[in-house]
């Protein structure tokens, strides 16, 4: 149900002046009250004081709208002129209070130009049941008139569509044209959001307005003081990077795609504090099957032009569809005429947001515009119009004056209804009033100057108010993609997809019941990140859509094996088909870890393994400068069923690439790792990898430490290793003559290093022993043992123990040095009371000496 009423000045039996003339029956209790304030009208400034009815025809209409106590309020003023006591001033103010319900799925501003407003005051005023939107605002008409704007229409549509969420006022001397940029603007939402976008299409106190977006004329922001910014559309557009949303909506219009539109709107609801996750995922989806266009109505060349030169029409800026014309000069006496378009439906696609436009040259009341201002204003004088693309000339019009007459605009403008005495334009620099000053534009701040003190409005950062970070609930329309990048919310956007960033905020669309079914036909898998493509997989209630999604899953893991741990996310109805695709990376593999990767995965998928490809690659990797880090890491990663492949690759490829290639490759890390799986490695036929890795464990851990000893037991036929096996009991055993055999059997490249450790662990035995073994030995390793000895013999005890040995078994390296010795007096005397108890080696020790 939805109530009229009447506000104007008139007199009544109970009172006269302003109030309530008439109202429908049945009109809620207080209503009255509730709209009351937003009931006026005031003209503008520059408006005659005593109009007659011609020029109170131009007057501006105010078409404002509100919701109040969960209801809709429309209101239309315009100005009257005179009232009952022949006074100038006043105004009819035609109020509808609806239930919501009544204008469930249409927009408020599609009411402009309703057939139910009325032009005078009424007496009775019927309940409206189901009231009748207008029929001037239709969208396809709003394509082209948008199109055929000058200063980057699109640009301005994302920034109004971006800083919606704070209060924006449009700043136009011709009303019409404020109103078909809050409809764009309408029509770029969702019905539900535009409905919660309060408006006013003219009012005489913009700062004051309550409403989000607020129309005024020139002559009356000329007359405020204060720092709040406007938004003048003669202007460009402050510089802005779009939100995908707003790019999104930008390009549909552009495109004159209205199926587009509605499809962005449909997601859009769904998540209305966040539209950004919209926009993106109508990116990720296949464009419709575009309908078969109507050819637009070409102009006919005969019909007659309006008197006076026009200059040809250009392409809008950043236009997808450029216009053929030829050059046209005052001499010509035929204006050429654009060839015609076929506008073909797209499907929105989010893009890295465009650069700003380029910033207008700033000008102050009472200087002349510069002259690269766009407009009439910035031709020389003399001239009768631009030598470039400009847009034509219209004629100037002021209250009172006839409305100029002429054929619709050739670009495609929707123009008044027949008989309107409102102009059609009123566009460029001659309608500004004076004393008003234009954009300034500096360092990224964007301001409205007003008056003569020179203030400014508050800072735009990118386009981006302070107060978006703080906005929320209903009406926020551009919320940013946070943490996407340097270059804007679109960055990571482009044509190839949306990076997975930004993906992340279409997950929670993903899971809505209510999500059109079509999103998931048209889905494109292929340019879905592991998260999404995750959540498809998951989710999606259509077979092939969760398959593809698998599959895409498994493609990315494949090509980015840092997601093996991901493996769980998802499932693969097939996991066999992916086998081809496995090998071509297992051969393509550009190191080893993502070669081990690749074998987890094809693990955990149950794809089967090609053990030759593993080994292949491993060999190629390892030759090509693979590191030990590269290894360590492969060796922690792989498989356990690629795991001898990949060994075997390794030291095959450490085998033949030189000593150089093993110095690099065997660390310590690495040699400790590759013993530790020794079982699983062809030692046998490599060699120089073998001894490398004995020799390395033997310098770490002893050459009787456990890693060697397990690793020289792996290393049958190996000289070195069986001389390390061989002499491991010698230092423990109780048989000096067995253990003299063991140590003749150490040959190989470990010889020495088994002596000298053997040499080593035998300081612990008894003088007796080690007599008895030196008395077994050879020269060979007799000496060796003797000179290490003596070496070692830092202490007294030791070097005592030794002349014991010296003693015991004469006839090798250790009397001279015994001798030696025994020449201190001091030392001699000590040696004597050493062996005090042994009359024997007493004796033998002064026939040492002599």
């Amino acid at each position: 149900m939805a109530w009229q009423l009447h506000y104007t000045s008139a007199r009544s039996a109970a009172r006269s002046g302003f109030q309530f003339t008439a109202s429908s029956p049945g009109l809620p209790p207080g209503a009255e009250a509730a709209v009351s304030p937003y009931l006026g009208y005031r003209p503008p400034p520059d408006a005659p004081p005593a109009p007659d009815a011609a020029e109170i025809a131009g007057f501006p209409e105010a078409l404002s709208y509100d919701v109040i106590g969960g209801r809709r309020l429309l209101v239309l003023s315009r100005y009257l002129g005179r009232d009952y006591s022949g006074r100038f001033g006043n105004f009819l103010a035609h109020a509808v209070l609806a239930d919501a319900d009544e204008l469930e799925g249409l927009r408020p501003i599609e009411f402009w130009r309703a057939p139910f407003w009325a032009a005078a005051p009424a007496g009775a005023l019927p309940v409206l049941d189901d009231p009748p939107p207008g029929d001037t605002l239709d969208p396809e008409s709003l394509c082209h008139w948008l199109a055929a704007l000058d200063h980057d229409p699109y640009a301005r549509l994302a920034w109004l569509l971006d800083t919606s969420a704070d209060r924006i006022i449009l700043v136009c001397p011709d009303v019409e044209e404020i109103v078909r940029w809050f409809a764009v603007l309408a029509y770029s939402l969702p019905v539900e959001t535009a409905a919660a976008l309060s408006f006013t299409t003219y009012t005489a106190d913009p700062v004051t307005s309550p409403h989000r977006l607020v129309g005024t004329t020139p002559d009356v922001w000329a007359s405020q003081r204060t720092d709040h910014p406007a938004h003048p559309l003669d202007r460009p557009a402050p510089p802005h990077t779009p939100t995908p949303y707003a790019t999104a909506v930008t390009a549909l219009w552009r495109a004159h795609d209205l199926d587009g539109l509605d499809a962005l709107s449909e997601l859009a609801r769904l998540t209305p504090a966040t539209p950004d996750a919209a926009a993106i995922l109508t990116s990720l989806c296949t464009p419709p099957t575009p309908e078969p266009a109507e050819p637009r109505d070409t102009p006919d060349p005969t019909a007659p032009e309006p008197a006076g030169p026009h200059p040809p029409t250009a392409p809008s800026p950043g236009s997808d569809h450029p216009t053929e014309w030829t050059a046209w000069t005052p001499e010509t006496t035929t204006r050429p005429t654009p060839a015609p378009h076929r506008a073909q439906p797209t499907w929105p696609t989010v893009t890295t947001a465009p650069a700003p436009h380029e910033r207008p040259t700033p000008w102050t009341p009472g200087t002349t515009e510069p002259e690269t201002r766009e407009g009439p204003s910035a031709w020389p004088p003399g001239a009768t119009g631009p030598t470039g693309p400009e847009k034509r000339e219209e004629p100037a019009w002021a209250p009172g004056t006839a409305h100029p007459t002429g054929p619709e605009h050739p670009e495609g403008r929707s123009t008044r209804t027949p008989g309107a005495s409102e102009p059609e334009t009123r566009e460029g620099p001659s309608a500004w009033a004076p004393g008003a000053t234009g954009p300034e534009h500096h360092e990224g701040r964007v301001g409205w100057t007003s008056g003569e003190d020179g203030t400014t409005g508050p800072e735009h950062d990118g386009g981006r108010s302070a107060r978006d970070d703080a906005a929320g609930g209903a009406g926020r329309l551009g919320g940013r993609v946070t943490d996407v990048g340097e270059e804007g919310a679109g960055a990571g956007v482009g044509s190839g997809g949306v990076d997975e960033a930004a993906q992340l905020l279409v997950l929670p669309l993903l899971s809505r019941p209510d999500l059109p079914s079509w999103v998931w036909e048209r889905l494109r898998t292929d340019l879905l990140g592991f998260d999404l493509a995750a959540a498809v997989n998951r989710l999606a209630p259509d077979p092939g859509a969760a398959r593809a999604a698998g599959d895409r899953c498994a493609h990315l893991v494949l090509t980015s094996p840092g997601l093996r741990d991901r493996l769980g996310e998802f499932t693969l109805e097939d996991p066999a088909e992916l086998s081809v695709r496995l090998s071509r990376e297992l051969a393509a593999a550009a190191d080893l870890t993502v070669l081990a990767d690749l074998t987890v995965i094809a693990e955990r998928l149950a794809i089967p393994v090609v053990g030759e490809l593993t080994r292949r690659g491993a060999h190629r990797l390892t030759l090509e400068g693979a590191d030990d880090r590269a290894v360590l890491s492969a060796l922690d990663r792989v498989c356990d069923s690629a795991l001898p492949a990949l060994l075997s690759g390794v030291v095959e490829a450490l085998e033949r690439g030189g000593a150089l290639l093993r110095r690099e490759v065997l660390t310590g890390q690495v040699c400790d790792a590759l013993a530790a799986r020794a079982d699983r490695i062809p030692l046998a036929a490599a060699s120089e990898v073998s001894l490398h890795l004995l020799r390395s464990l033997a310098a770490r851990h002893g050459i009787h430490g456990g890693p060697t000893l397990a690793l020289a037991e792996r290393l049958p036929g190996s000289r070195a290793a069986d001389g390390v096996l061989a002499a491991r009991h010698v230092a423990t055993g109780r048989d000096p003559r067995a253990a003299a055999r063991a140590l003749e059997r150490v040959d190989g490249a470990l010889a020495g290093p088994t002596l000298l450790a053997v040499a080593d662990a035998l300081t612990e035995r008894s003088p007796r022993f080690r007599a008895a073994l030196l008395t077994s030995l050879g020269d060979r390793v007799r000496d060796l043992l003797v000179h290490r000895w003596i070496e070692t013999a830092g202490t007294r005890a030791r070097r005592f123990d030794l002349v014991g040995v010296a003693l015991r078994s004469p006839g090798t390296p250790l009397d001279g040095w015994a001798r030696e010795l025994t020449r201190k007096r001091l030392t001699m005397l000590q040696l004597e009371t050493y062996f005090r108890d042994d009359q024997t080696l007493r004796a033998a020790l002064r026939d040492l000496r002599g």
